[in-house]
């Protein structure tokens, strides 16, 4: 009796922390998916220059989401390698996600009052794009001991493909997003183009790895 009643707790509580984990990776999707919208009406003229300051601001909260859900909402059931998890895989991804979000917001803020916008704005998306390859490489070691730790019909494995489909999303486009600021921090005539187009991309990988995830790991209350 008591060791079915230790399985059904824990049961609960993996399901409860995977649940937390899919509210904070939607909240990154909709943030991501702000970004988007914001960048699109940029782009067809309404107040681009304002749409770049906002998009900019939407795309760091997305950031500090992810990192909430990586590295504080996890499932327990990495608990027994907690320590040695945090200290080679998502803990540094997840504290770059918090630093280069907080950075890009406080730049898009500066930016959104008027000091030296593009530069500001162009400085964060440089920031966003090494902050998303750091991200993806911390995401690539999870999803590894995920395998590492998996069996059969087991939450991890449908968490592992989650999490590696997003690395791999986040590795390109965090390697786009940083040439494209750099172009544009260079003096290019085309440097409001540029930062769109980054914007554009950080939206969508906010929106596509929030998908990604809660896509598969929705398939854990279907069992």
């Amino acid at each position: 009796m008591n060791v079915t009643q230790t399985i059904e707790e824990r049961s609960f509580e993996e399901k409860r922390s995977v649940k937390a984990v899919i509210g904070d990776f939607l909240g990154e999707g909709l943030a991501g998916m702000t970004a988007v919208i914001l960048t699109i009406v940029g782009l067809s003229g309404f107040s681009p220059e304002v749409m770049l300051s906002i998009a900019t601001v939407a795309v760091g909260i997305a950031f500090l989401l992810e990192a909430g859900a990586v590295s504080m909402r996890f499932p327990p059931f990495l608990a027994e390698r907690g320590k040695k998890f945090f200290a080679e895989g998502p803990g540094t991804g997840a504290a770059a996600e918090f630093v280069g979000g907080l950075a890009g917001i406080l730049l898009g803020v500066l930016s959104l009052i008027g000091l030296s916008r593009m530069v500001l704005v162009s400085v964060g998306v440089i920031v966003y794009g090494f902050t998303l390859v750091m991200s993806s490489g911390s995401l690539l070691r999870f999803s590894l001991l995920l395998r590492d730790e998996m069996s059969d019909n087991d939450h991890r494995n449908v968490l592992r493909e989650a999490v590696s489909t997003a690395a791999n999303f986040e590795f390109l486009f965090g390697l786009s997003v940083v040439l494209l600021g750099i172009i544009a921090l260079s003096g290019s005539l085309f440097a409001e183009t540029l930062n769109f187009a980054a914007l554009l991309i950080l939206g969508v990988s906010g929106f596509l790895t929030a998908t990604s995830v809660t896509a598969k790991m929705s398939r854990v209350f279907r069992e």
